[in-house]
């Protein structure tokens, strides 16, 4: 508990460092090269993991996983950054379900079905499709609505049969 309140008070005397750490780079910055502004969250030192913009580390753990076997969708490496950085710890014991276009990443059973990271796109919207785990376990799985061309939510519950 210590250490998390260091850091959250290391994080929030970095703040108007990280201003002016932004304000020069984007003046320096050059659109051609770099389209998106530079922010804040480029940074920060201190920020505590679970105020970051990031999949919890299983989720991570699951897509590494899945990549060193050549068994993630291309269309699925959209979120590879984001996932490589918040990998850690062992694996889990079942990678993933992997439908045509949705792949549900170290999914846990509850009473109604799975729930984990859903990478969907937008063709999987309401869909009941058959997925499959990379040891061999087949499951049916009803789909919530994509909005987007390609989605990655955390905590849906998805009904399964």
């Amino acid at each position: 508990m210590g250490l998390q309140m260091r850091q959250i008070t290391l994080h929030e005397e970095e703040r108007p460092t990280s201003m002016l750490m932004s304000l020069t780079a984007n003046s320096q910055r050059d659109p051609k090269k770099k389209k998106e502004p530079f922010s804040l969250d480029d940074f920060y030192l201190y920020q505590p993991r679970d105020s970051q913009d990031m999949p919890a580390e299983r989720y991570g753990t699951a897509a590494l996983g899945l990549i060193k076997r050549r068994l993630m969708p291309s269309w699925a490496l959209t979120f590879y950054s984001k996932l490589a950085a918040s990998a850690g710890g062992p694996e889990p014991s079942l990678l993933a379900f992997i439908g045509e276009d949705f792949i549900l990443l170290a999914p846990v059973k509850t009473s109604t079905g799975y729930t984990g990271l859903l990478i969907a796109q937008e063709s999987a919207s309401k869909q009941i499709r058959t997925a499959s785990s990379p040891c061999g376990t087949n499951v049916t799985i009803c789909l919530p609505e994509v909005s987007t061309k390609i989605i990655a939510e955390e905590g849906h519950d998805l009904r399964a049969w």
